[in-house]
């Protein structure tokens, strides 16, 4: 019986971590098939949408929406319609759906899906990944390369993921590699020697960058949140925010290294 998930545009799985064969497929062009698919736009019309620079078709579909109100909504129902199909022609199973955000789908599968066409619409593959973390709603993506290095794509910080690349994300990337690669227990004892090096503010600088989209730091007893700070300024940060985030990673990784031992 396939999955009834589809009828959520955005849903995300309750496990924190998922390990496995990941895939994000994402539908083509979904805002311009859909109102296609739906008859508010002709092809002619959609072939000049379709052609266009990615921010140039975006300001066309927004003076859409402004001239239609319901655009939105008409937008919404064709998703749903479309990831039905998916989903149905797919064998889909609620367990093996990870995240739906609209018209992008992470099925967790030991195959990749050959039935990703029809009716015009194409999910195509788009990222693939080994494993998932949820750490606290920022989602953090791994693979390896040939070099058996791991790579993480992040969906929850924008742009500013680049800032935390020699800060929280090394810690993230190091755990999730020796969950994957040596032991559940190494990465526990890791995650807490890092954790005293944090409190005593024994780390890098960017450590101490918050893990969120604004990615500042925070000074103690000031409302100042400076992008840039020195080595040296340490000692006045407010470092209270990672440390939530580094409690819940020990938190995900512990319950795993305690279901691992009652199996």
């Amino acid at each position: 019986m396939s999955s009834d998930l589809y009828e959520q545009e955005n849903y995300l799985t309750p496990d924190k971590y998922v390990s496995g064969h990941i895939v994000e497929y994402d539908m083509e062009k979904a805002n311009i098939n859909m109102l296609l698919k739906a008859n508010v736009i002709d092809q002619n019309y959609y072939n000049f949408l379709y052609y266009l620079p990615k921010q140039d078709r975006e300001v066309e579909v927004g003076k859409l929406h402004f001239k239609n109100p319901d655009i939105s909504k008409i937008i919404s129902e064709q998703l749903r319609y479309y990831r039905k199909i998916f989903f149905e022609l797919n064998d889909i199973k609620d367990e093996e759906v990870v995240r739906i955000a609209k018209d992008a789908i992470f099925i967790l599968k030991s195959y990749n899906l050959t039935k990703i066409s029809f009716d015009g619409v194409i999910f195509r593959p788009k990222m693939v990944a080994s494993a998932m973390l949820n750490l606290n709603k920022i989602l953090i993506f791994s693979n390896y390369n040939e070099q058996n290095q791991i790579n993480i794509e992040v969906k929850g910080l924008g742009s500013n993921d680049v800032l935390h690349q020699q800060g929280m994300l090394v810690l993230i990337a190091n755990v999730m590699y020796m969950i994957d690669r040596v032991s559940i227990k190494d990465a526990l004892l890791y995650i807490q020697d890092t954790y005293k090096q944090y409190i005593n503010l024994e780390l890098p600088i960017d450590y101490y960058r918050e893990f969120n989209s604004y990615s500042c730091f925070k000074i103690k007893d000031m409302d100042l949140s400076p992008m840039y700070l020195n080595e040296k300024d340490k000692d006045i940060l407010d470092i209270s925010f990672n440390i939530n985030f580094i409690r819940e990673l020990y938190s995900i990784v512990f319950n795993m290294y305690m279901i691992y031992n009652r199996l």
